[in-house]
């Protein structure tokens, strides 16, 4: 009974663990997503900006 014990217990920690580092990795890549949204956010507005200045030209 004493191993069965000692099993599930090392079970729940590599468990514990992994889940850890899965909300680590979440974090990290939300804050990456985040970043690129700002900076494509930025590069908008500066286009927006350009066009309305007449620096930009669209295509035809």
């Amino acid at each position: 009974m004493l191993i069965n014990k000692q099993k599930v217990i090392s079970e729940k920690k590599f468990v514990g663990e992994i889940s850890e580092q899965l909300k680590n990795k979440l974090k990290e890549n939300k804050f990456i997503a985040y970043k690129v949204y700002d900076v494509n956010e930025q590069i908008r507005k500066k286009m927006i900006q350009e066009l309305k200045e007449g620096k930009l030209k669209l295509p035809a």
